[in-house]
């Protein structure tokens, strides 16, 4: 009788872990994902979507979204990321990293030659996203960029000489024209130097404005010497616009 009931509760203690067994299995198998969770955005996104339109931290526009959508499916941000028309700091991070791996300087700003290796990173495939020669001569770059700081620093100390010259000059006429007794040759002694120094500063911004111009140029050019692509020298100016 003994080994009867022995026998009976072996096999009802079977019975109990089995279906506890079961259940288990059912539970864990419920939680789990029915499907992978991509990392990036499996949608595409078209190139010509991208407007030319250049995007700074803090932009409220319609083109932020584009732009967003377009990090989404290259994978700078993170796929449930919900897209918004504002270049918040997020994007900005986005942007920045975007930019290290294009080998472009990494201000956050969305200009033209990050804007142009975003279109071309959409419309090829693979690892073929890059814009940049990156058989650029550094040290032939180095000597470039020095050379074109040193002549806008020359020319901007030119320019600067300029209106302090013209100020003085406005000073000693003011003087002289308030030593003027007659109210008439007096006013028009004040009119003619303040016009005096308006032509001066206007003069000096001209020609200053032109020095720059001129600088740039000729930074492009010595740039192409060193194998920089023409994505890289327009992005030089971007940069100084930016600082």
């Amino acid at each position: 009788m003994t080994k009867k009931l022995l026998i009976v509760s072996l096999m009802l203690f079977g019975l109990v872990v089995g279906v506890v067994s079961v259940s288990a299995q059912n539970v864990a198998t419920s939680i789990q994902p029915t499907g992978s969770v991509p990392l990036i955005s499996s949608g595409s996104v078209d190139s010509s979507a991208i407007a030319e339109v250049n995007l700074a931290s803090g932009t409220r526009s319609v083109h932020v979204k584009k732009v967003q959508e377009a990090l989404k499916s290259l994978g700078y941000l993170a796929s449930d990321l919900e897209t918004t028309e504002y270049l918040g700091p997020k994007t900005k991070e986005a942007i920045t990293n975007f930019q290290r791996a294009q080998g472009l300087p990494a201000t956050g700003f969305f200009g033209p030659a990050t804007r142009a290796a975003l279109k071309k990173g959409l419309q090829g495939s693979g690892g073929d996203r890059a814009v940049i020669d990156r058989n650029v001569d550094i040290a032939c770059m180095k000597t470039v960029v020095e050379k074109r700081e040193n002549a806008l620093l020359s020319a901007y100390d030119i320019y600067a000489g300029k209106i302090r010259a013209a100020r003085e000059t406005r000073k000693i006429d003011l003087l002289a024209a308030w030593s003027i007794q007659d109210p008439k040759e007096r006013h028009t002694a004040i009119k003619a130097a303040w016009d005096k120094y308006s032509q001066g500063t206007k003069t000096a911004t001209i020609e200053w404005n032109q020095s720059r111009k001129t600088i740039w140029a000729q930074s492009y050019q010595e740039a192409k010497n060193c194998r920089a692509s023409a994505v890289e020298t327009q992005d030089l100016e971007k940069v100084e616009v930016a600082e």
